[in-house]
């Protein structure tokens, strides 16, 4: 059974709790990389350079890629469903009411956030009126079980919220106090995922709500991303990063995706990023995740 019944409306949510809470004891002060900013502006990409006061994030630089692989196998060609022919644009903002981009901060939990705001979204959806938003530091803390520094692979969070629900966003909630995991009282679970291999799952799945996929994340998009079609200009790989597609674009030929570096980065917390970028179903790249709401 859902626990949505008590998975309040917007309209009688807390405010406060999306103010975003100060930033925690790990020092967010990392100066600027000024030389590869200027030699980025110089390279003059077709998307909005700018630069900031400190970098979002500092990320242990992986010396190897990693994949995200969904659980299972593709269908083979005697296999596929039989879809209608996808629409050449969907965003789902301008269909539902999606909600604000939270941040991450210092914590290295961008897995909980894309979970907990496709959950969100798909509880809009259904409803037909914007949901008040689930907690990604519950997810992370009490779900996931793991630290402010722990990453966890998306397909065993998303597992996790099958048998567990999520709780409602509480104003300074973020890091979690574990403490009150045992208090805390969840209303939004999953019922379960389906795996998305290839840019067609995705764009068939798309029409059912924003998906989850992973990106290979550079210090271009994290650090100076403004605005535009993002290609990517840097060769310094930072991680594997778990994001939200909310919609694509034909005409551009892009992604519509939802970050977690809060509404003040990129293009109001999202950003467009090019088909083929950051191995984003991309053939040997990383795959996805049609959440299921219970």
């Amino acid at each position: 059974m859902s626990d949505d019944a008590e998975w309040i409306g917007l309209d009688a949510f807390d405010p406060a709790a999306l103010a975003g809470p100060p930033d925690i004891a790990i020092d967010r002060a990392v100066p600027a990389n000024r030389p590869f900013f200027r030699r980025l502006k110089r390279a003059a990409p077709d998307w909005t350079v700018i630069e900031r006061a400190h970098d979002p994030f500092s990320f242990a630089v992986k010396r190897r890629t990693r994949t995200f692989r969904p659980p299972g196998k593709p269908l083979r060609n005697h296999e596929f469903e039989v879809f209608s022919a996808p629409p050449s644009h969907w965003d789902w903002r301008e269909q539902a009411a999606i909600a604000t981009p939270l941040d991450q901060q210092q914590c290295n939990c961008c897995s909980a956030f894309a979970i907990a705001a496709i959950m969100t979204d798909l509880g809009s959806i259904r409803a037909g009126s914007a949901r008040a938003p689930l907690s990604p530091g519950h997810l992370h803390w009490c779900i996931g079980g793991a630290a402010c520094q722990t990453a966890l692979a998306p397909d065993s969070l998303a597992a996790a919220a099958v048998q567990h629900p999520v709780a409602l966003l509480q104003p300074g909630d973020f890091p979690f106090n574990p403490a009150a995991c045992p208090a805390a009282h969840g209303v939004g679970r999953l019922a379960g995922a389906r795996s998305l291999f290839t840019a067609n799952d995705a764009v068939q799945a798309l029409r059912s709500g924003p998906i989850l996929t992973v990106m290979d994340l550079y210090d271009d998009f994290w650090s100076h991303y403004g605005g535009g079609v993002y290609r990517r200009r840097s060769q310094r790989y930072l991680n594997a990063h778990t994001i939200a597609i909310i919609g694509y674009d034909a005409q551009q030929q892009c992604w519509f995706v939802k970050n977690s570096e809060g509404p003040g980065w990129g293009e109001g917390g999202f950003a467009r990023i090019a088909f083929g970028e950051c191995r984003i179903f991309t053939n040997g790249g990383h795959g996805g995740l049609a959440l299921q709401l219970a």
